[in-house]
């Protein structure tokens, strides 16, 4: 159960509380900022401080009381979650898409009274994965809220949401903490300041995205498709086998590597020594491979690949047709090496 929020969230934290305190109090909140910055850390831990029997300090959940034992062991009644289930075809997979029928249950439940006799909680998460039919009818609770209830929509994206559901909440806005903030609480979870401030930056100073990396093969991948993309701009490679491997992997994450190499790559091609570069530790590869191309058709590439990102975000697209197009326009036939540029 996590109990309190991360340190560079105290402002925020705070905030809330205070609200709180005066019985104030929003009925829905849209948590909404980049990924990995804490955004179902913070909702988490507010969910247990209005649960919780007897809070702590700054409205900590205290841990040890009958609804605190309840959450820790996934069990409280007034705790519900919408998200993304496993399809029925493939269940290793999961939906694109949060359906009409989960929200009309939730709807439901909120407007039961609580088992607890105090707030009643729902986090909706990724929240921009809402159908058009499930926004709307999520509308309707937004807009007559039971008793004592909570909604936290999370999202990555909130420009995905209808302007009808971001209106009808309290928007709370999620950044990375500064630099040296991020830092060290990596360096203190992984005892190496050297690789949390290489990972950090791999993150865009997500400290949860680069902590997410450093326990996951997400770094071990990145350098292994970098040799693939790096064949494919000499021409080699095939784009079609390629795809079908790294959409059993992770599409968006490896779209979300290329974006990155891409503007590094940009940065590479006007300057030997770039002020702002991501990908430090192989800052040489990707200038080589950025000479091998024309301005043209970097910031052509980096479109496509942005175009790319924001289809897979999106849920409704073939993953791998995608990535196939993808890796054929590293090798040229669609930034403008096969389309006359140079």
């Amino acid at each position: 159960m996590i109990r309190e929020p991360l340190p560079w969230q105290t402002p925020l934290w705070e905030g809330i509380q205070h609200r709180r305190s005066k019985g104030r109090l929003p009925h829905a909140l849209l948590l909404e900022g980049p990924p990995g910055v804490g955004k179902r850390h913070f909702a988490e831990a507010l969910a247990a401080s209005l649960l919780c029997r007897g809070p702590v300090e700054e409205g900590v959940a205290c841990g040890g009381c009958r609804a605190c034992h309840l959450l820790e062991s996934g069990a409280h009644g007034d705790l519900h979650r919408v998200t993304l289930l496993p399809r029925e075809s493939k269940p290793e997979q999961l939906s694109s898409q949060i359906k009409v029928d989960q929200v009309r249950e939730l709807c439901h439940v909120m407007g039961l009274t609580a088992h607890e006799g105090g707030y009643k909680v729902a986090l909706l998460d990724p929240a921009e994965r809402m159908t058009v039919e499930a926004a709307n009818s999520l509308l309707k609770t937004l807009e007559e809220p039971p008793g004592d209830v909570l909604m936290m929509l999370v999202t990555d994206q909130p420009g995905l949401l209808p302007a009808t559901i971001r209106s009808r909440c309290q928007r709370i806005g999620f950044t990375p903490p500064p630099e040296e903030e991020g830092r060290a609480w990596l360096t203190r979870r992984l005892e190496d300041a050297e690789r949390a401030a290489l990972l950090l930056a791999l993150a865009d100073g997500a400290p949860l995205r680069a902590l997410e990396m450093a326990e996951s093969d997400g770094a071990a991948n990145r350098l292994e498709l970098l040799e693939v993309v790096e064949s494919l701009a000499r021409g080699a490679g095939d784009p079609v086998s390629l795809s079908a491997h790294w959409y059993r992997q992770a599409p968006l994450e490896a779209v979300g590597w290329m974006e990155s190499w891409l503007e590094d790559m940009i940065r590479l091609h006007w300057s030997d020594r770039p002020a702002l570069l991501r990908n430090r530790d192989v800052a040489e590869r990707l200038k080589r491979m950025a000479l091998g191309y024309s301005r043209r058709e970097l910031f052509l590439l980096r479109e496509e690949t942005h175009r790319a990102a924001r289809l897979l975000r999106g849920g409704s697209i073939n993953a791998q047709l995608l990535l196939e197009d993808l890796f054929t326009a590293w090798g040229g036939e669609e930034t403008g090496k096969g389309l006359g540029g140079g």
